[in-house]
C-alpha cells in the first residue's frame, strides 16, 4: 500500500489589524471635544438661566457734573439738557419737566438759589429696576418704579431710585418729546403784558386734554396752559394734571 498523501496543515489564524497609532489618537481627541463641547454649553445654558432670574438693581447714581450741560452754569437750556438727563436713568418714560427761574430767552441761569430744573421718569410695568429680591426668585412685576434728575448749581444729577413706587393707573401715557419751548410760552406771556425781566415756572406735563405746558410769572399774577404743541390754551380740567 502506498503512503497517505501529506495534508498541509492549517494557517494559523491571523491576529486582527491593528488600528495605526494616529488613527487612535484622532478618536480619543474627537471624544474628549464632544464631551467638552457638551460639558461648555451645560455652563452657558445654566449661566444664561441665573442671569435670567438676577435681579436688575439700579446703579447708584454718580455726584453732580457739568458734564454735557451746554451753556453750564449761566444759559442752561432745559430741553437742550433732557438727552443727558435721560443718560443718568435707566428709567425710559418722560413724565414731568419743572424747569423754575427760566429766562426769556429760554435758560436758567444756575447762580441764582431759586434756579433748578429737575426731570421724572418712570418704566412701564414690570420693566426697568426692580427692588433687590433674593437671585434664583421670581421677580414682582406690579411696580413701574421712579426716578428724578436734577439740575443745580453744581450741576446734574439723579436722585437715588425708587423701585419699589408703585404704577400711576391715572397717570396716562408718557409724555413725547417736547413739542413746544420755554422760548415760544416767554413769547406768548410777553403778548400777555409780562415783563421781560421776569423769571417764570414752566412745566411740561400730561393733563386730562394730552401734553401740556404750564407756564407761571410769580409776583406778576401772570398764568396759563398750552397744549403740547402750544397751539391752542387749556382751561379749566382740560389743563389739570392727570396725576400730581
Amino acid at each position: 500500500m502506498g503512503s497517505a498523501p501529506l495534508v498541509p496543515p492549517d494557517p494559523a489564524p491571523s491576529a486582527p489589524p491593528t488600528q495605526p497609532p494616529i488613527a487612535v489618537k484622532r478618536d480619543r481627541m474627537a471624544g474628549f471635544s464632544i464631551i467638552f463641547i457638551a460639558f461648555s454649553a451645560a455652563l452657558i445654558i445654566s449661566w444664561k438661566a441665573s442671569e435670567a432670574v438676577k435681579p436688575n438693581v439700579a446703579a447708584t447714581p454718580a455726584p453732580p457734573t457739568s458734564e454735557g450741560l451746554a451753556g453750564y452754569p449761566d444759559r442752561v437750556d432745559p430741553l437742550a439738557a433732557l438727552a443727558t438727563a435721560r443718560s443718568l436713568t435707566e428709567r425710559r418714560q418722560l413724565r414731568r419737566i419743572v424747569a423754575q427761574g427760566v429766562s426769556p430767552d429760554g435758560t436758567v441761569d444756575l447762580a441764582d438759589a431759586k434756579t433748578s430744573v429737575r426731570y421724572e421718569f418712570d418704566s412701564a410695568l414690570g420693566e426697568g429696576p426692580e427692588p433687590p429680591r433674593a437671585p434664583g426668585t421670581v421677580r414682582y412685576g406690579r411696580y413701574c418704579g421712579r426716578q428724578a434728575v436734577h439740575i443745580k448749581k453744581d450741576g446734574i444729577f439723579a436722585e437715588p431710585d425708587q423701585p419699589r413706587m408703585s404704577c400711576r393707573s391715572a397717570a396716562g401715557e408718557p409724555l413725547p418729546e417736547p413739542g413746544c419751548s420755554p422760548t415760544r410760552l416767554w413769547s406768548l406771556a410777553r403778548e400777555r403784558q409780562a415783563k421781560a425781566d421776569g423769571r417764570a415756572t414752566v412745566e411740561y406735563y400730561r393733563a386730562h386734554d394730552g401734553p401740556a405746558w404750564r407756564f407761571s410769572l410769580p409776583g406778576a399774577n401772570l398764568s396759563f396752559t398750552m397744549s403740547g404743541d402750544c397751539e391752542r390754551e387749556l382751561t379749566g380740567k382740560a389743563g389739570r394734571a392727570l396725576v400730581p
